[in-house]
C-alpha cells in the first residue's frame, strides 16, 4: 500500500510517496528528503533494517496523511541512507503514525481510517 504524505521538518514541508509499513516502528525518509525538510539531528545510532544494520539519525517532524479522518501527527522521523524504499517511494510510514492517529488499515480494500485527526499546519 502506497500513499502520498506530507512530511514537515524545521525548514520546509515536502509531499512524498510513502510505503505503508506497519512492521516499521517509525516513519523513515531518505537522507535527501531529511535535508530538504530540515530534519533536526537529535539522535544518532544504528537501526536494524531488512537489509541489515545502518547508521542513521532522527528527529522530530510532522507527518500528514490525507485518508479518511487522518491528519497530521507529530513524531520521530528517521533518515536512512537509501535512494528510495521501492516503487519510487521516498518514505516509509511506520506504526508510530498509525498508533497516534488511532488508525485501522484494510489492505484488501486499500483503505486507512483514523479516529484521531491532527491539525495540518507547517511546524
Amino acid at each position: 500500500m502506497v500513499r502520498d504524505v506530507t512530511i514537515c521538518g524545521s525548514k520546509a514541508c515536502r509531499k512524498v510517496r510513502a510505503i505503508v509499513d506497519t512492521g516499521a516502528t517509525n516513519t523513515c525518509v531518505t537522507q535527501e528528503i531529511a535535508k530538504l525538510i530540515g530534519l533536526e539531528e537529535r539522535k544518532r545510532g544504528t537501526v536494524g533494517t531488512a537489509s541489515g544494520d545502518v547508521e542513521t539519525y532522527g528527529g522530530p517532524a510532522k507527518v500528514c496523511l490525507r485518508d479518511r479522518g487522518c491528519g497530521c501527527q507529530h513524531g520521530e522521523v528517521i533518515a536512512l541512507p537509501v535512494k528510495e524504499f521501492g516503487d519510487g517511494a521516498q518514505a516509509l510510514l511506520g506504526q508510530q503514525y498509525f498508533d497516534r492517529a488511532k488508525a485501522t488499515i484494510d489492505a484488501y480494500k486499500d483503505r486507512i481510517r483514523c479516529r484521531a485527526r491532527g491539525r495540518c499546519r507547517p511546524t
